[in-house]
C-alpha cells in the first residue's frame, strides 16, 4: 500500500528546486568545467586527468566530507609511505623504482628503524606476545608441525602473510565477480531480474543462511518500496 506524503506542497516545492539546481550544475557548471579541462588538454598536450587530480589535491585541503577528513594530498603521501615501507620490506622496490624513474622521481627511505628487528626469530618475542601470535598463526595456516613458527624470522612471516593475502584477494575477487557479473547477467537475460535487485536478494539469502530469519529485513524492503513509490508519485500526476 502506497504511503501518503504529508505536506505534499512542500515536498513538490523542494523537489522542483532541487531539480533546478541539478540542471544548473550539469548543464552550466560541469559543462564549463569540462571545457576548461579540454583547454588544458589541448594547450599542454596532457591528459585531462592530470589536471583533475591536481585540482582535487589543491581543493580538498581537509574538512570534507567530515571535519576530521585530512587533505587528500596527505592521504596520497601516507599511502605512498606505506607502499614504500612494505614494498621495501618485501624486497619489491624494483617494481616501483623503474616506474617512478620514468617521471624523474627517486624516492628512498631515510628511517630504517622499522626494519631494525625484522631479521630475528618470532619466538624472541616475550612469552605472552609469542603465544598470541602462535595461536593466531595456527588458526590461519593450520600447520602440520605445531613448532613451525619456532625460529621463523619476522621477515619470513611477513612474506608468508603477504602471499596468503594476495592469494586470498584473488579468490575473493573471482568469487565476487561470479556473483556480481556472471550470475547477475544471467538472471537478467533469462529471468528479467535487474542486477541491482538480484544482488539485494543475494544479500538477503545470505542472511537467511547466516541468521535464519529475515522478517525485519523483508519488512524494511516493503517500507522502502512504499517510500519510493510515494517519492515519485507526484511525477505521475
Amino acid at each position: 500500500m502506497s504511503q501518503v506524503i504529508r505536506n505534499e506542497e512542500i515536498y513538490i516545492d523542494e523537489l522542483n528546486k532541487s531539480a533546478t539546481t541539478r540542471y544548473e550544475l550539469n548543464e552550466i557548471h560541469w559543462k564549463e568545467m569540462n571545457l576548461a579541462l579540454k583547454l588544458f588538454g589541448e594547450a599542454f598536450d596532457s591528459d585531462k586527468k592530470d589536471m583533475i587530480f591536481t585540482k582535487n589535491m589543491l581543493y580538498y585541503k581537509g574538512g570534507y566530507p567530515s571535519e576530521k577528513t585530512p587533505p587528500r594530498l596527505w592521504t596520497l603521501f601516507n599511502h605512498l609511505s606505506i607502499v614504500m615501507k612494505y614494498f621495501s620490506y618485501a624486497n619489491k622496490l624494483d617494481e616501483i623504482e623503474p616506474y617512478l624513474n620514468e617521471f624523474g622521481l627517486n624516492v628512498s627511505l631515510t628511517n630504517l628503524d622499522f626494519f631494525s628487528n625484522l631479521d630475528i626469530p618470532i619466538d624472541s618475542l616475550n612469552k605472552k606476545a609469542y603465544n598470541k601470535v602462535k595461536k593466531i598463526y595456527g588458526e590461519l595456516f593450520k600447520p602440520d608441525d605445531d613448532d613451525e613458527l619456532n625460529n621463523m624470522l619476522k621477515r619470513d612471516l611477513f612474506d608468508k602473510i603477504l602471499n596468503f593475502m594476495m592469494e586470498k584477494q584473488y579468490i575473493i575477487c573471482t568469487l565476487s565477480d561470479s556473483v556480481k557479473f556472471e550470475a547477475a547477467d544471467k538472471v537478467e537475460e533469462e529471468c528479467d531480474i535487474k542486477p541491482v535487485n538480484f544482488k539485494k536478494a543475494v544479500f538477503l539469502k545470505y542472511k537467511v543462511i547466516k541468521n535464519g530469519d529475515i522478517t525485519e529485513d523483508l519488512a524494511k524492503v516493503d517500507e522502502n518500496m512504499d517510500n519510493m513509490e510515494a517519492a515519485i508519485s507526484v511525477l505521475k500526476e
